[in-house]
C-alpha cells in the first residue's frame, strides 16, 4: 500500500527546489529507459528532479530522454562523452542541490511508493544518513524471479569469509546530498557500490528496509555477468573493498586502486592470474584473506546470478571448503553454506563437471546434499 505524502517540513517549496535529485547514469540503455523514466514519474512524491546522466550511447538513448525531458520539466539530460560510470556519477553529483540524492538504474523499475518511503525513513530517524530496500528480480522480458533482500548493515564484518558487505541495494539508494558529495564514488571496478557502502557505514547510520522497493533486472548482458571475466573481477574487487575497510577500521591507511588495473585484470582473465596482480599491493595476510575470500564471493554470486562457473574455479573453492577444518577462518560455515549451495544451483543449470569439483565422490556428495559437515576432514584431495 503507497504512503502518503511527506509532511510539509519535508516537501520542496517549488519545482526549482525539489526534495531528491536522482541520478539516472545510462550507456545504450534504450530497450529499457522508458519505463525507468516512467516509474519516477509515477512516484506518490512528486517534488523531484531526474538528471539522466547520458554516458555516450550511442543508441536512441538521448532521443528517448530528451522526449521525456521535453514534456516534463522535472527531467533533465546530460550528455557526456564516453568516460565510465564513476566519473559519470560524480559529474552528475555536482549537479545535485536536493536534500536528498536517489538512484535509478536505466533497466531498473522504481515501485510508485519508493521515494515515499525512503523519505519517511529519513524523516523518523534524523542519524540516517543512507536508506535502500529490496527489491523483485526480473529477467529480460520482465518476468519476475523472485525476491532480493540485503541483511541489515549492523551484520557487516569485513574480516568474514567472504566479507559481511553492509549492502544498500544501489538501483534503490537514497542518501542525503551533503554526505554523497563528500563521499563521491570511487574507481573500485565492477564494486563502486560495495566500496561505498562500507564507507557510508563508516560515516553514519544506514538501514536496509525489508520492503520491496522496485524489480532488479538481471540478464546475461549485465555490467558483472556479461563477460566471465567481469564476474571474477567483481568477486574479487569487491573482497579488495573489504581489505579496505578493514585498513580503515585499524587505522592501517586505505586503498585506491589504479585505473588502469581494470584493463590488466580483464587481460589476465583466469582467476589466479587476476589474485596475482595485488600480490605485491598488500600484506601477505591480506592476500591470502583475498584470496580466499574472492573465491568464495564467486562461489556466492552464481548462486544468484547467471554467472559461468568453470570447473577450475569450482575446485579452487572446493580446496578452501577442505581446508576450512584446519583453519579459524572468521566466516567458515559460510564457505560451507556457498559451496553447498552452488553445488545444487550448478546441477540445476546442466554445470555438471563444475559440480562434480564442488562435492566430489559420494563424501562430498553427502556433505554440500545433506549438510554433513562432520565428514569435512574426511574430503579427498582434488
Amino acid at each position: 500500500m503507497a504512503l502518503e505524502m511527506p509532511p510539509a517540513r519535508l516537501r520542496a517549496k517549488d519545482d526549482r527546489h525539489p526534495l531528491v535529485d536522482i541520478l539516472l547514469p545510462v550507456r545504450n540503455g534504450a530497450p529499457f529507459l522508458a519505463q525507468a523514466i516512467e516509474s519516477i514519474q509515477a512516484q506518490t512524491v512528486t517534488s523531484w528532479r531526474l538528471l539522466v546522466l547520458d554516458d555516450g550511447s550511442t543508441d536512441r538513448t538521448a532521443q528517448i530522454a530528451k522526449r521525456y525531458a521535453a514534456q516534463d520539466g522535472r527531467i533533465r539530460v546530460v550528455q557526456y562523452p564516453a568516460r565510465g560510470l564513476i566519473d559519470t556519477l560524480n559529474a552528475g553529483l555536482k549537479l545535485c542541490r536536493a536534500p536528498f540524492v536517489a538512484r535509478q538504474d536505466a533497466d531498473d523499475i522504481s515501485f510508485p511508493d519508493r521515494l515515499a518511503c525512503e523519505i519517511e525513513y529519513f524523516e523518523q530517524h534524523p542519524e540516517c544518513i543512507a536508506v535502500s530496500g529490496g527489491g523483485i528480480t526480473i529477467n529480460e522480458a520482465g518476468k519476475p524471479q523472485g525476491g532480493a533482500w540485503f541483511n541489515n548493515p549492523e551484520w557487516a564484518d569485513p574480516f568474514w569469509i567472504p566479507a559481511r558487505e553492509p549492502y544498500l541495494s544501489h538501483p534503490f539508494l537514497m542518501v542525503r546530498r551533503k554526505i554523497l558529495q563528500r563521499l563521491r564514488y570511487r574507481n573500485f571496478f565492477i564494486c563502486e557500490d560495495a566500496d561505498l557502502c562500507w564507507r557510508l557505514e563508516e560515516a553514519g547510520k544506514i538501514h536496509s528496509i525489508r520492503k520491496p522497493f522496485g524489480y532488479y533486472r538481471v540478464s546475461n548482458k549485465s555490467v558483472s555477468t556479461r563477460r566471465a571475466v567481469d564476474t571474477r573481477i567483481q568477486a574479487i574487487a569487491s573482497q579488495l573493498a573489504a581489505i579496505a575497510a578493514q585498513r580503515r577500521r585499524t587505522k592501517r591507511g586505505d586503498i585506491h586502486p589504479e585505473r588502469q588495473l581494470y584493463e590488466k585484470m580483464v587481460k589476465a582473465n583466469r582467476f589466479e592470474a587476476i589474485l596475482e596482480l595485488f600480490r605485491d599491493k598488500l600484506s601477505a595476510s591480506e592476500f591470502e584473506y583475498l584470496r580466499v575470500a574472492s573465491i568464495i564471493k564467486f562461489i556466492e554470486i552464481a548462486t544468484y546470478r547467471l554467472s559461468k562457473v568453470s570447473p577450475r574455479e569450482a575446485l579452487l573453492a572446493y580446496r578452501e571448503l577442505r581446508a576450512i577444518s584446519r583453519k579459524n577462518w572468521s566466516g567458515r560455515d559460510s564457505i560451507y553454506y556457498y559451496c553447498r549451495r552452488a553445488h545444487i544451483h550448478l546441477l540445476l543449470r546442466g554445470n555438471y563437471q563444475a559440480a562434480r569439483k564442488l562435492a566430489p565422490g559420494i563424501r562430498g556428495w553427502l556433505i554440500v546434499a545433506f549438510r554433513q559437515s562432520w565428514l569435512l576432514p574426511l574430503l579427498p584431495k582434488q
